[in-house]
């Protein structure tokens, strides 16, 4: 789903004789690519066979990852990125067996991930010619023993990207590139287009159609937080580097996570590890924390920090033990993230939770394991499962399991295995609700109730981008009833 509402899947369809079924992919309700269609930029003959989901921008171009048949085409070289990002023409950009983009030689291998960003208006960009009207990126591997220096372990994982105003599809990062930092040191690990524990669908990496994040490892041991432009890479907040803060003056970084961030880069959150140095304020049962910066990484802040200030809402002398990976909006400077604490009276049925702090708000909890959730008297959150921050009116949504009996028995509240999920939300009120719940009816679809659905969860092809939402107060989700009918559902969240 992109910020206008728009919505793009892979729909298969029936037809009786003498027509065929078919598959392909939609925009809402025009179809964009099928399967059979002639792939218009490759030799006669070859055709797209099927699909894997696509991702969407705000120009309403699609990019995705698809198999190939037809005239010369093997299980060697029958995976593609595809896209009509550049014009709005459905072109392939890679092939699997093809020789890569900026890889010495080196062949495709395969493809995980795609992203596409363009915005409506273009943005006006002073980096770059004209050239494609949005930006794609996708993450994959080379060819072990293929290039000039042949591919191994070590260097086989690359990020490609034909940039908003690029002409053709260049290297990003590739593991083993040699930096401009002191002591050249190379890259050994990097993350984009990265699925993270906690937060699944909540888009990392690509911000622009020409700007992206990335996480990397150094030769040296080092962590950096860096910045892909059209014009090379800029890394900022290295091990070692201080933080910059007004709270912590001299804190200093150990290890920096992937970054979350609005859709400037200005804004930004991560889980970092301070270090301990002799003589100093950081201690190490403190030295772990969520911090935000407001200024492109210059001065990064503590939200929240292990064994220090007391969880907001855990009661008296409970402290943060441990954060997963943080959620920032992508409109403001709201961010949200799950996490655990210890001491005072959390015993180990309660002591997971999930908190928000709204732009210029402070920090607040939202849901706490074993508490009751809205909507359903006396049940218990059992697990939290995914959370995103989708900018715009409203704060967190996430996914939680409700808890049930032992051996197939209800829980608290009547809770089975037919309605232990379900989807909440916290509207622009603050108020925090339920959306979709696994046993119920949705609001505007009468006597059907819902037997499964799918939102905020990892989909091949497209991780690390964000789905299933938009800054609009819009949700979207897969929706499977009782009575075996599935629909794409679009639940615009109440004011």
């Amino acid at each position: 789903m992109n910020d206008h509402g728009a919505i793009a899947f892979v729909g298969k369809w029936k037809a009786p004789a003498p027509a065929k079924p078919g598959a392909g992919i939609f925009v809402d309700g025009t179809l964009v690519v099928k399967a059979g269609d002639q792939v218009s930029n490759l030799a006669t003959g070859v055709l797209f066979k099927s699909f894997k989901d696509p991702v969407l921008d705000n120009r309403g171009h699609v990019a995705f990852i698809a198999q190939l048949t037809g005239t010369g085409i093997t299980s060697t070289n029958d995976l593609v990125v595809a896209t009509n990002g550049r014009n709005g023409a459905i072109e392939v950009l890679a092939q699997e067996g093809a020789v890569a983009a900026d890889a010495d030689g080196a062949t495709y291998k395969t493809f995980t991930a795609v992203s596409i960003k363009g915005e409506v208006p273009p943005v006006v960009l002073t980096s770059v010619l004209p050239g494609s009207d949005s930006g794609i990126v996708f993450l994959g591997s080379l060819t072990k023993g293929t290039g000039t220096t042949p591919v191994d372990t070590t260097n086989d994982s690359v990020a490609w990207w034909l940039p908003q105003g690029g002409e053709s599809v260049v290297k990003l990062i590739r593991e083993k590139d040699v930096t401009t930092l002191t002591g050249a040191p190379t890259i050994k690990t990097f993350n984009i287009l990265k699925a993270l524990g906690g937060s699944p669908a909540h888009g990392r990496g690509q911000i622009s159609g020409d700007t992206c994040q990335l996480q990397v490892a150094l030769s040296s041991n080092a962590q950096a937080l860096v910045e892909a432009t059209p014009t090379g890479l800029a890394f900022y907040d290295l091990t070692g580097d201080s933080i910059g803060s007004t709270a912590i003056t001299d804190a200093k970084w150990s290890k920096v996570n992937f970054q979350s961030s609005d859709s400037t880069g200005d804004l930004q959150a991560t889980v970092g590890t301070l270090q301990v140095i002799k003589g100093g304020t950081v201690t190490a049962p403190q030295a772990k924390g969520i911090f935000v910066t407001e200024d492109h990484g210059v001065h990064w802040e503590p939200v929240a920090r292990t064994a220090a200030a007391d969880a907001p809402g855990m009661g008296a002398l409970a402290k943060f033990a441990s954060f997963r990976d943080p959620v920032h909006s992508s409109t403001d400077a709201g961010i949200a993230f799950l996490g655990a604490a210890k001491g005072g009276a959390v015993a180990p049925a309660t002591d997971n939770g999930l908190w928000y702090q709204a732009d210029g708000g402070a920090l607040s909890l939202i849901a706490r394991e074993g508490s009751e959730p809205p909507s359903a008297t006396s049940a218990k959150y059992k697990v939290f499962t995914s959370v995103a921050l989708p900018g715009g009116p409203i704060g967190p949504i996430f996914t939680a399991l409700l808890e049930k009996g032992p051996a197939g028995t209800a829980g608290p509240g009547g809770v089975v295995s037919a309605n232990d999920t379900v989807l909440y939300g916290v509207n622009s009120l603050g108020t925090l609700q339920q959306v979709i719940r696994e046993g119920s009816v949705l609001p505007g679809i009468p006597g059907k109730t819902v037997k499964v659905f799918n939102v905020l969860k990892v989909v091949s092809g497209t991780a690390g981008t964000t789905r299933c939402f938009n800054n609009g107060a819009h949700i979207v989700a897969l929706v499977t009833f009782s009575d075996n009918s599935v629909s794409i559902v679009d639940i615009d969240m109440p004011f």
